[in-house]
């Protein structure tokens, strides 16, 4: 009897692979407003064409966790990473488009989050003594 190994990759077929998949919502079939607005601001040359109109549930995703680094580099992983055997993949065009974003995130610079709580008020409250 052969025991399981735990790091042996199983094959998942396309079948399966469907099953896998969240069902499709209203909100996978159409651009939501903040993924237009993220494309407007993207620099022309790494904004995305066909992926919008062939898989507007990616964009809407990318859009989501744009400004959340380490989300995105999961997203990112996910997309370019196959990891389900049999998978047709993505057109040729949106696949570079998916790795001209992923490049682009790359060399941006995000600053980190700041801890200090006043950092984002404005400088009149910072000096402001409350008198009772």
């Amino acid at each position: 009897m052969e025991s399981a190994d735990p790091t042996r990759r199983t094959l998942v077929t396309p079948l399966e692979g469907a099953a896998l998949r969240m069902p499709e919502s209203p909100y996978d079939r159409t651009l939501n407003r903040s993924a237009i607005s993220w494309l407007h601001d993207l620099p022309n040359d790494v904004r995305p064409r066909a992926s919008p109109l062939r898989f507007p549930r990616i964009v809407n995703r990318l859009a989501r966790f744009w400004d959340s680094p380490p989300m995105l580099d999961t997203v990112f992983d996910e997309l370019l990473v196959d990891r389900r055997v049999g998978r047709k993949g993505f057109p040729a065009d949106v696949l570079a488009e998916i790795r001209a974003l992923y490049v682009f995130h790359k060399a941006r610079k995000v600053p980190p989050p700041s801890t200090d709580t006043w950092a984002a008020e404005p400088d009149r409250f910072k000096s402001t003594r409350w008198r009772v």
